[in-house]
């Protein structure tokens, strides 16, 4: 996955899993707190209803013992002396026992006269000195308290005392009531335990009345919760309050929560014991459900969060792929280790941002050639004036004018100046050079070299003082050019101007004019600058029908040779009218167009031409053919098809083999003639080519202009010599025909990177550790090897 995008993701998941893990942990930490919560309030209030049902029984006992304690048949008894005679009053004193209303069933109820020692019963009569708890009886009489109850003595039963009368005077009690409750039936009237934990009652000694205890607390009950909770109403004095009170503990490594609540009426405190971990197992469902919400809920965060880094992405992947393509470092098609992507940007972008000052100054090179080679186009009619201003755009030339006008410099003869024939390129390249820096660019074209001169198309500005007079402006250029020129190079000079024009489709035509100038002058008056101006015709035309068909013919013919299919369309065209709307011609219609058509034949075959005419027709037939055509356009389609397009053909054919053969002859001669003298325009005139030409061939086919070829040649050569002989530096450039030292060595450092006697030492050093390489390891190979100590 790509690294930014993996950064996305994880800013998302970050910013999507804070909220969903803090309000899981929330929510269940605050669930498992509410159930903790309820589950004491459960047991509190479960605390406070035993206490209630507790106090209420024992009450109502209260009650009960103090009436038969206030009853007539209780004085009765304490004042007598009852004997087994006395059947009577020990039944009614039985029934009154059984009568006693306490809320849980009675085991066992006595009346003990303390003064007469006897024992009356629900089932018995007997003397104070047989009865089996006699002593546990006289404990009681003993006791502090009028009323009490005892609950250490037995572990069945809860005894209730009563002192009769209830304030005993110092002289003692006179007699005790006791009733035995059952501790199990007292435990029934408690309520039930829950299954979280267990409720007991213990006394102010910490000793077990009722309830049950956990098995694993036998041992360590007195020591730990019990002992605890005496100790918390002791130090908090609540042994008189009945507020609930909780704290945690610890028995056997389990954590527990203990609630107690102390009852002042009767000095027993209800206590409850839950299990934490009991408490826990019942919020595990709440955790489970919290925790596949949350799951859902990452689940969710992760798809949008991986979509939504997608699409953030796409951006950041586009700038990426777009980097990498136009990425001019190195490493242009792979991305760094330790970089993101908007790293891997801003390296691209610096690299492209170092290279702009190169870039531009290679730009405006690149744009001084194409404005050169847009002119010769525009000059030479190879391009049209729509396409022209179309990529002109790009080379800042003007692009509104009032008149224009091709001014053509030609120097006139060397005989008189310090110069010779040799120094034409360099006069020409001069004469260039302070053409344009003489006139502004907002009145010329880019200047360039044409037909050994220099041609120039001039501008009048828009809105120039001189609108009305716009051949005078472009003569007043031309004088100060010449003065300037012939001031500074001692050169004399001759300057073309053609006609005023506004189209820049009349270029090649005023280019043509422009060199007409040229050539009206005379040799007494070179040195001067001509105005084109055309030759008057005669008002009436004076060539006969025949002559004027054949100057058409003259023309088709030119056209074709020229293959300027346009040019011929048209001469084709102006024929056929000529002799299909002259009278003249009826009669001899066939015989004008075979005439043609032979005369198109022969122009080929002087060239020496392969032609393949009609097809599988002889010529016979081809020719016939003709003569049985009706239209014009008929005539003209046939001679379009069966002529022009075989022949042009053959002549592009022919054209590119001469190409062949002629950069082949310039390599040749590049080749054998590297160390003399040798120019474009020598090659041309051993060749009888255009040297334009020669150029235009040689690049096509070689993929590189003349001079350079020449110039990587002679480093080639260079190198050779460098290597395999002692030579000079001086003599080599010498020998390689450079005019000094200084500009062979800084062709060879442009070439190979750096000077001839550099590369001699590079290539002298690299042939000595080569030649000592072998002996090296040949030497090496006879030592003698040691056996390594063991």
């Amino acid at each position: 996955m790509p690294t930014y995008m993996m950064h996305l993701l994880r800013f998302s998941l970050f910013l999507g899993l804070i909220p969903v893990l803090t309000m899981g942990f929330l929510s269940y930490y605050i669930a498992a707190g509410d159930v903790e919560q309820k589950v004491l309030a459960s047991n509190t209030q479960l605390l406070r209803r035993n206490e209630q049902q507790i106090d209420d029984m024992l009450k109502g006992l209260e009650r009960s013992t103090l009436q038969l304690a206030s009853s007539p048949l209780m004085k009765q008894a304490l004042q007598e002396k009852w004997t087994p005679a006395h059947f009577q009053e020990i039944r009614e004193m039985s029934s009154a026992l059984s009568n006693l209303q306490t809320p849980v069933m009675t085991s066992e109820a006595y009346f003990i006269h303390l003064g007469n020692g006897t024992v009356t019963g629900l089932d018995r009569f007997q003397s104070l000195d047989q009865f089996k708890d006699r002593d546990l009886i006289m404990n009681y009489a003993s006791h502090a308290s009028s009323l009490f109850m005892d609950t250490s003595s037995s572990e069945i039963y809860t005894t209730w005392v009563q002192k009769i009368p209830l304030f005993p005077m110092r002289t003692g009690p006179k007699g005790l009531i006791v009733v035995k409750m059952p501790k199990k039936h007292m435990a029934e009237r408690l309520s039930k335990a829950t299954e979280l934990g267990s409720q007991y009652i213990i006394d102010a000694k910490g000793r077990l009345i009722l309830g049950s205890i956990p098995d694993s607390w036998q041992k360590e009950l007195d020591s730990a919760v019990n002992t605890e909770v005496l100790s918390s109403l002791k130090n908090t004095g609540m042994t008189k309050q009945s507020e609930a009170y909780s704290f945690r503990t610890q028995v056997d490594g389990a954590q527990y929560n203990v609630i107690f609540l102390h009852s002042a009426s009767y000095g027993w405190t209800h206590v409850s014991v839950t299990s934490v971990e009991a408490m826990t197992k019942q919020t595990q469902h709440i955790a489970w459900i919290t925790a596949m919400v949350s799951g859902v809920v990452l689940v969710v965060i992760f798809v949008t969060a991986y979509i939504w880094s997608r699409r953030m992405y796409k951006p950041i992947h586009r700038l990426v792929e777009y980097s990498r393509q136009t990425d001019i470092g190195p490493d242009q098609n792979a991305q760094p280790a330790g970089l993101n992507e908007l790293h891997y940007i801003e390296q691209s972008i610096r690299r492209l941002s170092s290279s702009r000052t190169e870039l531009q100054a290679q730009l405006s090179t690149h744009t001084e050639h194409m404005s050169e080679s847009l002119m010769l186009m525009l000059l030479s009619n190879r391009i049209q004036a729509d396409e022209f201003v179309k990529r002109s755009s790009r080379c800042g030339f003007p692009k509104s004018w009032q008149a224009l006008s091709v001014m053509k410099i030609q120097i006139d003869t060397f005989h008189l100046s310090k110069y010779d024939e040799h120094n034409l390129e360099l006069l020409l390249y001069a004469i260039n050079n302070m053409v344009a820096e003489l006139i502004s660019p907002a009145s010329r074209f880019a200047p360039v070299i044409l037909d050994h001169a220099q041609v120039t198309l001039l501008i009048e500005p828009p809105n120039s003082a001189e609108n009305a007079q716009g051949n005078d402006l472009f003569y007043q250029t031309a004088v100060q050019l010449k003065d300037q020129i012939e001031s500074y190079l001692q050169l004399q000079i001759s300057i073309g101007l053609s006609r005023s024009f506004q189209d820049l489709s009349a270029a090649p035509e005023a280019y043509m004019e422009s060199a007409s100038a040229l050539r009206q002058r005379m040799v007494p008056d070179a040195g001067c600058i001509i105005r084109y101006t055309p030759q008057r015709a005669d008002q009436s035309d004076g060539r006969t029908p025949y002559a004027k068909l054949r100057e058409i013919e003259e023309h088709i013919l030119y056209s074709l040779r020229k293959r300027e299919q346009d040019q011929l369309s048209l001469a084709m065209e102006l024929y056929l009218n000529e002799i299909t709307e002259n009278r003249t011609f009826q009669q001899e219609l066939n015989i004008l167009l075979i005439k043609l058509a032979m005369r198109i034949i022969e122009t080929a075959q002087t060239q020496e031409l392969e032609l393949h005419l009609g097809g599988t027709l002889s010529g016979e037939k081809l020719l016939s053919k003709l003569t049985k055509l009706n239209t014009k356009e008929d005539i003209r389609y046939w001679f379009e098809q069966q002529l022009f397009m075989p022949i042009i053909h053959a002549m592009e054919q022919q054209a590119e083999e001469q190409q062949v053969r002629i950069a082949s002859r310039m390599l040749e001669m590049i080749h054998s003639r590297f160390d003399q003298d040798i120019t474009l325009e020598s090659c041309a005139a051993e060749l009888n080519y255009h040297p334009f030409y020669l150029s235009r061939v040689f690049k096509k086919d070689v993929g590189m202009p003349f001079s350079e070829y020449l110039t990587s040649y002679r480093m080639s050569q260079a190198k050779l010599l460098l290597e395999n002989t002692s030579l000079l530096v001086s003599d080599i450039g010498r020998k390689l025909k450079y005019a000094n030292t200084s500009a062979f060595i800084r062709t060879f450092r442009k070439w190979a990177g750096m000077t001839p006697g550099q590369y001699r030492e590079q290539y002298e050093r690299s042939t000595v550790r080569t030649k000592a390489e072998p002996e090296l390891e040949l030497k090496r190979e006879r030592e003698p090897k040691l056996e390594p100590e063991r």
